[in-house]
Parts: structure tokens; C-alpha cells; sequence
């Protein structure tokens, strides 16, 4: 991952300059299966882009103070430069926490509280419906969950996140909730077949 200050900005630029070009298309001398595909590759950089939001907001609140660029909160410095509600603001800065980079104490880099999420959005796999959802289960998970089963829980949501569209995946969150609840509550309870779930 490039750190080069000017190596950034060009990409962006290279990145301003795509969009533009993509903008001024005419997508009339193409098939509606071509259609559809570019409407698929379109739709995995758009699940994508969340991913450098996050490294970005990530980099910004953990370096920076919003009072040096006009603001009181960083929920205030967004809305305002993005043009977006507080709310809003405060919705992507969360999210930055769990799906973006984190540093130590220490100064070493961390992975995102939620790794397999986060990797799943940056491969354009999972879109915001899924990341609602996944925000969702843990919100609702009980304190007394244990770390390990949350993060076997979170590898599993991504991985089943990826295969199912957000009305499917939602019914097989609250599944996995259940499991997990009912796992560390009587572990000695029987799952599966002939068992309950």
C-alpha cells in the first residue's frame, strides 16, 4: 500500500479522471448482457469504495483535531466539507471503527475490529445492506458473549454475507444470533439435526 504523499493525490486524480470518462459514455452500442455486466463491475467498485472511506476517516480522527479544521466534532467537520447530515456523519465515523484500520497505544497498526467484514467490503463481496446488517447482530448480541464466539461469529457472517443478498442474509443473521446466544448459554444443549436448530 503506497504512503507517498504525491503517489496518493495522483491516484486520485487518476480516479476523478476514470469517473469523468466513464460519465461522458454512451452505453447504447452495447448488449443488455454487456449492460448488466458493467452494471455488476460498477456495482463491486461502488461496494469497494467504503473500504478507503475508511482508511481515510480511520487516519483523519486518530491524527487529527477537528478543531484545527473549523469544527467541534469530527461528525461536524464531515457534514459540513461532504455536505451530509450529522447524522450521516456519525454513521460513516462508526463504521470507520469497525471496518477501518485502528492503531495501538503503541503505535502499531491493528487490523479493523471487524477483519473479515472489512476484507469482504474492500473485494466488492458485501455491500452497505450487509454491513447494516452485520452492525445489527452485534448490536443485539448479549455483553455476556464471549470474544472468541464473536469473532467466530464474524468470520461467519462475512463468509455467508457473500453468497446471499441482504433479505436472505438478514434471516440467516438472526439464525446465527440465535446459535451463538443459545451456544454460550447451554453449550451442552443439542444443535442440529433432531436437536433444535
Amino acid at each position: 500500500m503506497s504512503s507517498d504523499r504525491e503517489a496518493v493525490l495522483a491516484a486520485y486524480d487518476d480516479l476523478d479522471a476514470a469517473f469523468n470518462k466513464v460519465l461522458g459514455l454512451s452505453f447504447d452500442a452495447i448488449t443488455e448482457s454487456e449492460k448488466l455486466n458493467l452494471q455488476n463491475r460498477m456495482e463491486r467498485n461502488l461496494r469497494r469504495a467504503p473500504a478507503v472511506e475508511h482508511r481515510l476517516i480511520s487516519s483523519l480522527v486518530a491524527e487529527g483535531d477537528p478543531k484545527a479544521l473549523g469544527g467541534t466534532s469530527w461528525a461536524e467537520v464531515l457534514a459540513t466539507k461532504l455536505g451530509i447530515s450529522k447524522g450521516e456523519a456519525k454513521k460513516r465515523i462508526k463504521q470507520a471503527e469497525l471496518l477501518g484500520p485502528r492503531t495501538a497505544l503503541t503505535g502499531e497498526p491493528l487490523p479493523p475490529k471487524l477483519p473479515n467484514v472489512a476484507a469482504a467490503q474492500a473485494r466488492g463481496q458485501i455491500g452497505s445492506e450487509h454491513v447494516r446488517i452485520i452492525e445489527k447482530f452485534f448490536a443485539d448480541l448479549p455483553g455476556h458473549i464471549d470474544d472468541q464466539t464473536r469473532d467466530l461469529a464474524e468470520a461467519d457472517l462475512a463468509r455467508i454475507a457473500t453468497g446471499l443478498g441482504p433479505t436472505q442474509f438478514r434471516a440467516a443473521a438472526e439464525r446465527l444470533r440465535f446459535y451463538s446466544i443459545r451456544t454460550v448459554i447451554c453449550p451442552t444443549m443439542p444443535t442440529g439435526p433432531g436437536g433444535g436448530i
